[in-house]
């Protein structure tokens, strides 16, 4: 019975034992995932303190961003408001703006309806003074001579201008007319007779030249500022010249003194021909403005269209060409938009079928004198206009028409087509005449270098 129970004991205990090394295994696997969880509990501990503090960076970042939106949505609110102030604001003052453009289209207006008032006013005066003067019963034998050679300069037959002399291109220079004034040349011209040359410039000075010879024949003086435009009369004996003095002075080439001074325009004269802003026309008899025409745009140049005087075409700042009544002084006709530049030139063909115009835009427009109808244009990628009174011509029967270039050339062309240049000049050339007897001599003047060039032809005439 005892050793029964004695070996159930020793089985019990090995049971036991048994049981505790399994045990002992479970506690030491139990122990080492323990260790594991600590170390994972660690890791965890210090990820969870980076994320705090992360969070806590982000907490501030947002507080951050939360005050820059809300400065934001403060500026915002503010440019609103001066927005709408400034609409406010803008709003007057297109409102002032529009009323100013109002009351500056209705000064000018009344400007120029008080203009055309004191034209008309001058021009009773005129009138009323062209009467008395009439009721005189004799004039001496200056003013006689005067009158003739006036009435024969302004008389054109129709055999004058039906049959002119031949032109023909220039190929060669003939001549110079070198240093023939102290300062720059603005303005040249020719006689009728094709004999005499006249040039004026910045030193004062009237120079008027034998060209057969080449030499001055005379230095006229008077003007008391530059000299900028300069016209022979019909007959040959007398010089016309205007001047920056805002006068116009007649020479009789005779005895090479002023016999008249017209002081009429309050602005630089550009343009005089025997028949200005202003245009205004005077009697060479009597010696004062018999017409003054109101003409809204300072006026560069002149032209004579038609054969007894009766029409004049100008040439303005605004790049207009306007047509005026010599008689009435009333404008004719407007024409606009054939240049994008002011017009430096007016010129008329010799048979008065067609009128030219130069303009800054460095284009030349050819249009007929009936209905002002653009029948040419001349161009080229070297022409440029030198001056805003630099002065183009047709040839001596109307075929070609030449001009002078800033680069020192002289551009031909024969309806739209570039025929020649002439190259001589160092500088611009400002000023270019056709001889109206010598069919191939044409005359280029050169302001900068003050010479003037004569080129012609080889060939025969």
């Amino acid at each position: 019975m005892l050793q029964q129970e004695q070996k159930d004991f020793y089985k019990t205990n090995s049971t036991n034992a048994q049981r505790i090394v399994s045990l002992i295994d479970n506690v030491q696997v139990l122990q080492t995932e323990l260790t594991q969880l600590k170390a994972e509990r660690d890791s965890l501990a210090k990820t969870n303190a980076s994320s705090a503090i992360r969070v806590k960076d982000l907490e501030e970042l947002i507080n951050e961003k939360d005050r820059v939106i809300q400065i934001l949505r403060d500026e915002l609110q503010a440019h609103q408001l001066e927005l709408v102030q400034r609409e406010s604001q803008l709003e007057n003052a297109q409102a002032k703006v529009k009323e100013l453009e109002n009351e500056n289209q209705d000064l000018i207006r009344r400007w120029i309806l008080e203009k055309e008032k004191e034209a008309q006013k001058i021009n009773e005066v005129n009138e009323f003074v062209e009467n008395t003067l009439k009721t005189k019963d004799s004039m001496s034998n200056r003013v006689l001579s005067l009158f003739k050679s006036t009435s024969k300069a302004s008389a054109v037959t129709e055999e004058e201008f039906t049959t002119p002399t031949m032109s023909v291109l220039p190929s060669i220079l003939k001549k110079q007319f070198k240093k023939v004034h102290d300062d720059d040349i603005n303005c040249m011209g020719i006689s009728s007779d094709g004999n005499l040359l006249a040039t004026g410039g910045n030193d004062k000075k009237l120079v008027i030249h034998d060209i057969q010879s080449g030499t001055p024949k005379a230095i006229l003086t008077g003007s008391l500022q530059a000299i900028m435009s300069v016209a022979f009369s019909r007959m040959g004996d007398m010089v016309l010249a205007s001047s920056n003095d805002n006068s116009t002075k007649i020479w009789d080439l005779n005895s090479k003194r002023i016999i008249h001074t017209f002081n009429g325009h309050l602005q630089k004269i550009y343009s005089s021909k025997f028949i200005d802003s202003n245009t205004i026309i005077w009697d060479l008899v009597k010696g004062y403005c018999t017409k003054t025409i109101f003409t809204m745009s300072s006026c560069n140049d002149l032209a004579i269209l038609t054969p007894d005087g009766s029409l004049i075409a100008s040439g303005h700042l605004d790049n207009n060409l306007r047509i005026w009544d010599a008689k009435s002084g009333k404008s004719v006709k407007e024409i606009s938009g054939i240049h994008f530049g002011q017009i430096t030139s007016v010129q008329v063909s010799p048979d008065y079928r067609k009128v030219m115009t130069t303009s800054r835009d460095n284009t030349i427009k050819i249009m007929d004198t009936r209905m002002f109808m653009t029948l040419n244009t001349c161009i080229s990628p070297g022409f440029k206009v030198a001056s805003n009174w630099a002065k183009s011509c047709f040839s001596s029967d109307g075929t070609y028409v030449a001009s002078g270039s800033a680069d020192g050339c002289v551009y031909i062309w024969k309806d739209s087509e570039l025929v020649t240049t002439l190259s001589k000049h160092s500088a611009g050339v400002c000023s270019v005449a056709w001889s109206p007897t010598e069919g191939s001599s044409v005359f280029s003047a050169s302001d900068k270098d003050k010479v003037v060039n004569q080129w012609g032809n080889d060939k025969i005439q």
